[in-house]
């Protein structure tokens, strides 16, 4: 049998209460990750982490707000005392907020670049110092087409996205010599609840969370070391 592609890794996902976070965390789980399931809703999160262990893998569920740093800061120190060392970290947590511009409240504004953006920041330099002394890691964001071309009535998430784009592509070149990549995946249309008030972007179809996951996957194994600072387009 062949040696699973993240064995002896752990992994920090936020938003691993649904969608892709729980694609994802399943399928590290599967890969022989040890999990940490990071969601602001601790049942949904523990859903996941039941079903990660009914397919024989190990997860923990942390609750956390992504966007706010004291959280973050508590979710790092508690993952770190549950695995030890973390290997991998997946920012996937995230909101979207439909509206033209003239009718954005500025409160539904900040609120999507807290959870997408700052969260993203929040959890990278959290978690960065331990990759940076064990001299390895990925970092994995997970973006959005719309990030790269826009999308009408949604401008405050296409930002936020294409600001976790900018931010990836920056950190890469900054933590090259400590042998971290930093990648964002930017799918298209996917079938998650969130589906139901996103439009599919022209050219897209849904897909699958475990699309996207099977992407994440590769960029956190040793199979992807040579690639850093990518925006990979997966969207049907």
């Amino acid at each position: 049998m062949p040696n699973k592609r993240l064995e002896s890794k752990s992994a920090v996902v936020t938003g691993a209460g649904s969608g892709i976070g729980r694609a994802i965390a399943q399928l590290f789980a599967q890969e022989g990750a040890v999990v940490i399931a990071v969601d602001q809703n601790q049942l949904s999160c523990q859903e996941t982490v039941q079903l990660m262990e009914r397919a024989g893998g190990r997860g923990y569920c942390i609750q956390a707000d992504v966007s706010s740093a004291s959280d973050v800061e508590r979710m790092v120190r508690e993952a770190t005392q549950a695995v030890g060392r973390l290997h991998i970290l997946v920012n996937n947590a995230g909101i979207y907020r439909r509206a033209p511009v003239q009718d954005m409240a500025p409160g539904d504004w900040d609120l999507v670049m807290a959870v997408n953006l700052k969260g993203t920041f929040l959890c990278t330099r959290a978690v960065l110092p331990q990759l940076m002394e064990q001299r390895a890691g990925r970092i994995i964001s997970i973006a959005s087409r719309a990030g790269r071309q826009g999308e009408p009535s949604a401008s405050a998430y296409a930002a936020s996205k294409a600001g976790v784009i900018a931010f990836s592509a920056s950190l890469a070149g900054e933590v090259r010599d400590y042998h971290i990549t930093v990648n964002a995946i930017c799918p298209g249309g996917v079938d998650t609840p969130m589906a139901k008030v996103a439009p599919v972007l022209p050219g897209s179809r849904l897909v699958p969370p475990v699309d996207i996951a099977q992407v994440a996957l590769f960029l956190a194994s040793d199979e992807s070391q040579a690639i850093t600072g990518a925006a990979i387009e997966v969207y049907g």
